[in-house]
């Protein structure tokens, strides 16, 4: 069983109304979480972006994550990972990394990416050079789901 991070512009490109990058997210959660035994790991901060104001008044997209979810669940493929101990320091880091504009959520995931005990095989995003660093460091395959940046 590999287990797959995603990001959340990711997630947003997947359930998110009329999101450009709805096709290229789509084919990567069917690749991935389609069939087989891919865990898909979901940190609570990406959770907390992704079901935002705009999404939960966006029906489909919450309906679909809501399938999704639930089929994944009942397969055991959805493990939901607490931030706790990747939190420490990510303010302090904000303000004193200027050259690096990352938000506070990208830190705590870059931590996440960076625990050599976490068994996160591959990392999934639209924004692959805020993670390329941390996911070569640490030997875990970074999937671009667009061939560019979102930002």
């Amino acid at each position: 069983m590999r287990y797959v991070c995603v990001d959340t512009g990711f997630l947003i490109g997947l359930y998110g109304a009329r999101d450009q990058y709805r096709p290229e997210a789509s084919s990567h959660f069917l690749r991935l979480f389609g069939s087989g035994n891919n865990r898909l790991v979901i940190p609570w901060p990406i959770l907390y972006e992704t079901v935002s104001t705009r999404l939960v008044k966006h029906r489909q997209g919450m309906l679909g994550l809501e399938r999704d979810w639930k089929r994944l669940a009942a397969s055991n493929r959805l493990k939901m990972l607490p931030d706790e101990p990747y939190r420490a320091n990510v303010i302090e880091d904000c303000f004193g990394q200027p050259g690096r504009p990352l938000s506070a959520v990208d830190r705590v995931i870059r931590n996440i990416l960076a625990d050599p005990r976490m068994q996160i095989s591959a990392f999934v995003t639209f924004n692959p050079g805020d993670f390329a660093d941390v996911c070569q460091q640490f030997n875990r395959e970074l999937v671009c789901a667009a061939s560019v940046d979102r930002k």
